[in-house]
């Protein structure tokens, strides 16, 4: 079997770029479905959701942090709309052939993980801008796609936790290891015994073993993930959509388009 496995708010959120208007994040979400599809030709498809990331803020409180919004801004404003626009698409997705999939304890990449361990004879085309998914890349069942470059991303030539740990993830409010540099880094690792001398220094092995902890995703067993099966219904997802006037997604030459990519997961 072939797996499509969707980061649920990594593509909701890239639907806030599209097109702009009243809906936008609905419509560019589902607009951007079908071509998904189209390339991946998958035989079953999950959309994951986010969890709490309670073993990574156990390790580190800051975790994150920076991404705390300022209620009255502007910014906040916009979160609400797209958490209400957010809402909607989960109501609407169980029309089509997709498996929701959350682990309550864990975030979107660590149950996207979980899954594609799961999944270990299919293959598997993981749909993220998200990097930190290039360390389940050293199988070669598992692919990554970037829906914005409309690429598949290649594997690392190193060790990527490593590397990250190393380097750390300001998106994260993951810190470098002693202002490690991506090149810097990437010379390390070519050294074992370079490496085993950085990491005697001072703090430095226990700042990156903490950063191995944040970095590195996390397995969880089927029976801990929460799963949704779809109730597959185009025919309500279409006049959903056609109350929200996105007429060039529904009329009847789109829309059979749109079905069909559809065809092969409905078996």
């Amino acid at each position: 079997m072939r797996i499509a496995i969707l980061d649920g708010y990594n593509l909701m959120h890239r639907a806030r770029f599209g097109l702009k208007g009243d809906n936008n994040i609905i419509f560019n979400f589902f607009r951007a479905l079908r071509p998904l599809v189209a390339e991946i030709k998958p035989d079953k498809i999950y959309l994951v959701l986010e969890g709490v990331p309670v073993h990574r803020q156990a390790l580190d409180p800051e975790y994150k942090a920076n991404r705390q919004i300022e209620q009255g801004t502007a910014k906040w404003d916009e979160m609400v709309e797209f958490r209400r626009q957010k809402r909607i698409i989960l109501d609407l997705i169980g029309n089509l052939p997709i498996t929701l999939a959350k682990h309550p304890n864990l975030e979107c990449d660590d149950t996207i993980a979980s899954l594609v361990n799961i999944h270990s004879n299919d293959d598997c085309v993981v749909v993220s801008t998200d990097t930190d998914f290039i360390q389940l890349l050293d199988q070669s069942r598992v692919k990554l796609y970037n829906p914005v470059k409309k690429d598949y991303i290649p594997a690392a030539q190193y060790d990527y936790v490593l590397w990250k740990s190393l380097r750390g993830d300001k998106t994260d409010n993951i810190p470098s290891v002693a202002g490690m540099t991506d090149k810097a880094a990437e010379k390390l690792l070519l050294s074992a015994d370079k490496l085993a001398d950085f990491l005697s220094e001072g703090d430095n092995r226990a700042a990156f073993e903490r950063n191995v902890g944040l970095v590195r995703l996390k397995i969880a067993p089927l029976e801990e993930i929460e799963i949704v099966n779809p109730a597959p219904n185009l025919d309500t997802l279409r006049g959903k959509l056609t109350e929200f006037r996105f007429f060039s997604m529904v009329n009847d030459t789109a829309w059979n388009n749109y079905s069909k990519s559809f065809e092969q997961i409905y078996g």
